[in-house]
């Protein structure tokens, strides 16, 4: 709530959506950031540059998934 205002119709902070964008695309950079330095330092530490092509696969498969998952875990209570 602290970075990202609620700016929902009818809220307090509805003039701030523009604020609630773009801190949620800078969590969005912060955290795609954090996740290539790890993996380019976990190949770097195998030793073996083809192992990046695996990592990276397999977290855009992480990351497509998830978000899926998530909205499933959602409606599933309500019945669809």
């Amino acid at each position: 709530n602290t970075t990202c205002p609620d700016c929902r119709i009818m809220a307090r902070h509805e003039h701030l959506y523009p604020v609630t964008f773009l801190a949620s695309l800078m969590w969005i950079c912060l955290h795609s950031f954090v996740i290539t330095t790890v993996c380019s330092r976990w190949v770097g530490r195998l030793q073996r540059p083809d192992a990046m092509g695996f990592l990276g696969l397999a977290v855009v498969s992480i990351g497509a998934e998830v978000p899926d998952m998530a909205q499933a875990v959602a409606v599933a209570p309500r019945g669809y």
